[in-house]
């Protein structure tokens, strides 16, 4: 039997430091990360804006579109964040047969290793959703699995994958984040929305105010 997990508690570890909700820490670090990309103009706005305000992020890629935009790839790699595993195709893991869930993450992790030249270490599964069996596939290949304590809810429009309509303001992005975030905290925020590049300029510096700083999920786990 495969059991679906979706966890909702805020955990900082779990199963044997395999699931990453948030790190307990003392320090002002938070981790910004941005699912489903590289598509190649938001990412590119998204770097732009990280860069002039000196802020670091990892990137949870889909690795058909990575294939196809390896420059861009490129490009998040070389201005210092990280890119990470969102499956191949964004496809649901409690949908699929292990065979399958086993090719997803597989073949996402040689489409970023092969543009990037390192061994990719985490995992993020479309929708939060994933199985047992997935999470087993995760522990072998020595990875974790990266969530989030912080839901932007920028998702709606950018999510082609769900059909979602509708789309949350920048002004509500913004107050979400900024009221839920704490030290450690890993906020997950989306590639391409138009409000998600018109809040993240003003997230991040208030964040700054605040005395965080915005830092890779392996910076954040050190």
């Amino acid at each position: 039997m495969v059991v679906v997990l979706l966890l909702i508690g805020k955990g900082v570890y779990a199963q044997e430091n395999s699931i990453i909700w948030k790190v307990n820490t003392h320090r002002k670090q938070v981790a910004l990360t941005f699912d489903d990309g590289p598509r190649p103009e938001p990412t590119a706005k998204i770097l732009k804006i990280l860069n002039q305000l000196q802020a670091k992020a990892t990137f949870f890629l889909v690795g058909n579109i990575a294939e196809k935009q390896p420059d861009t790839v490129y490009s998040i790699i070389a201005q210092g964040h990280e890119v990470a595993n969102h499956t191949f195709s964004h496809s649901r893991l409690e949908h699929m047969p292990l065979s399958q869930t086993q090719k997803e993450i597989s073949l996402a992790n040689n489409a970023l290793s092969s543009i990037t030249g390192f061994k990719v270490k985490y995992f993020r599964p479309p929708g939060g959703k994933y199985t047992s069996q997935s999470l087993e596939i995760i522990k072998s290949l020595g990875m974790k699995m990266i969530m989030w304590d912080v839901n932007a809810n920028d998702y709606v429009r950018v999510a082609p994958f769900y059909g979602i309509q509708g789309e949350n303001s920048s002004n509500d992005i913004c107050k979400k984040v900024l009221d839920e975030t704490k030290n450690g905290s890993i906020i997950l925020m989306h590639n391409g929305s138009k409000e998600t590049i018109k809040a993240l300029p003003y997230i991040i510096m208030r964040l700054r105010q605040e005395g965080y700083h915005l830092v890779t999920i392996s910076e954040l786990l050190k």
